[in-house]
């Protein structure tokens, strides 16, 4: 049964605050030439973005670096009221935030608008950590008369190169975690959603953020390249593809810059046959095709114990073909539109190698709809390991079924992956969960759940997924240096 084709809409210009602009401009202006920016859902330009040539993007750089003086930061106690202030406006304007965000990234209208809550929250989670801890520890002393301290102090200047898919609550926690710590913050957003990043930067001078915090450059790959190599730069945090990382990470080197890098995934999802079969169903379609299956932790491996595949396969494929595709601001829709065309292409070239391979189409299978960036919710099975598909990170809507017999194949995909950022596992056993917390190599481990980025606890990955951590504490401490005070000499 093929799912449903998106249907026809007419079109009306959207009312929010931002997404009826029809041009946006970052405060340094722009000379590299306008940029269409595609609404993915009808494959058509909504507004534009003028965009930064290296010159320019240089030249922030120098004005950014020029005024930010890290012996003179604003207190930790202004520092919580403004990350507040920040916090209260970007929940004010979830809504217009999150419309703006679907409009550019394809993602339905309410999830959008969950991310830009989530900003709110995690921005107003770094507040409350800096009320409650200056990150300045006295050790004990190893004589009599010394007194030992650890301060954290900032890095620096930092550039932040942001992915397409989560630019406002991505946005929002490098900017709690930079200004928290006391640095400047340089904000890159993809050339595919830049819009959401400029408003952002809109509502950070709104709060009153001091310009250094929060200042955004627009521009492709060019603009990236003038961050990573610029010695003015102290550290780079990417998120991105492993290529590009790479290649982060190798520029980053010859200055000798902090590198944080969050990289793919290629998230198993597993079900064994004592687990709540209803609920890992639900999630695991949740898991598969929300967002189109394009996030780093999407469940896009789901492995079956082999007591309970062919039901469990047979009855997720059903329930895939029913998902209803349209357009991301329709009421209904549950399949909104992939990033872009050339996204979808590579997607579709994936499915149709690995059905070339030898691979079983369960559902699926093919683009949706002549307007638009749509593919079908897809289910395969029988992908053989070789193909491209059952290794590497799909990033659109396609579901890799497989059976296994036992926990020892579970831990095997697990940890023989070059991916290492996430693990779904779904059971009744509680000795089960704990072997496998003893055996898993990921840097997320969900049980029973899936997909959650608690804004207290450290996010980061494995081997190829990524190097360093964010969030919680740890967030914090990316971005500082610890420096030791030995003291001798007072009473």
């Amino acid at each position: 049964m093929p799912a449903a084709e998106p249907g026809g809409r007419e079109e009306t210009r959207p009312r929010g605050r931002w997404s009826s602009r029809q041009q946006w401009q970052a405060d340094s202006g722009g000379a590299g030439g306008w940029r269409p920016q595609l609404d993915p859902g009808t494959g058509q330009p909504f507004t534009e973005v003028l965009e930064l040539d290296a010159v320019q993007a240089s030249a922030q750089l120098d004005q950014i670096r020029a005024s930010y003086h890290p012996d003179r930061l604003p207190s930790i106690a202004e520092r919580a009221e403004l990350l507040l202030a920040m916090s209260a406006l970007v929940e004010r304007h979830a809504d217009d935030l999150g419309e703006l965000d679907a409009l550019c990234t394809g993602k339905l209208r309410a999830h959008a608008t969950g991310t830009a809550q989530a900003g709110a929250a995690i921005l107003k989670y770094y507040a409350d950590l800096l009320a409650a801890d200056t990150y300045t520890a006295e050790l004990p002393a190893d004589q009599p008369g010394a007194r030992q301290f650890v301060d954290r102090l900032p890095v620096g200047l930092a550039a932040c190169i942001l992915p397409w898919n989560f630019p406002l609550s991505q946005g929002c926690a490098r900017l709690a975690m930079l200004f928290a710590a006391g640095c400047a913050g340089v904000f890159k957003g993809s050339e595919l959603a830049q819009p959401p990043l400029l408003a952002l930067a809109e509502l950070a001078a709104e709060a009153g953020l001091p310009p250094w915090a929060f200042s955004v450059v627009t521009g492709g790959p060019d603009i990236g390249r003038v961050l990573t190599q610029s010695p003015l730069v102290d550290a780079i945090c990417f998120t991105g593809g492993i290529s590009t990382g790479i290649a982060v990470a190798e520029a980053a080197a010859r200055t000798l810059k902090r590198v944080i890098l969050e990289l793919g995934g290629k998230t198993p999802f597993v079900v064994f046959a004592d687990a709540d079969l209803d609920a890992a169903m639900d999630v695991a379609l949740s898991a598969g095709f929300g967002f189109q299956g394009q996030a780093c932790v999407a469940g896009s491996l789901l492995l079956v114990d082999e007591a309970i595949h062919q039901d469990f396969a047979a009855a997720f494929a059903a329930r895939a073909a029913e998902l209803k595709i349209g357009h991301q601001l329709d009421a209904g829709t549950e399949i909104g539109p992939m990033i872009s065309a050339q996204q979808r292409s590579r997607v579709g070239s994936l499915v149709d190698a690995a059905l070339a391979s030898g691979a079983r189409l369960r559902s699926g299978g093919a683009a949706a709809g002549s307007d638009g960036f749509f593919y079908q919710p897809t289910v395969l099975s029988d992908v053989p390991g070789d193909a491209e598909l059952a290794s590497e990170e799909v990033f659109g809507p396609v579901v890799n079924l497989r059976s296994f017999a036992a926990e020892d194949e579970v831990i095997r995909c697990v940890n023989d992956s070059r991916y290492g950022l996430a693990a779904t596992v779904w059971t009744s056993s509680a000795d089960r969960v704990d072997r496998m917390r003893a055996t898993l190599r990921t840097g997320q481990l969900y049980v029973n759940t899936h997909g959650q980025v608690p804004r207290n606890t450290p996010w980061g990955g494995f081997r190829h997924s990524g190097i360093g951590r964010l969030y919680g504490r740890d967030g914090l401490f990316a971005f500082t240096e610890a420096r030791q005070t030995y003291q001798l000499g007072f009473s």
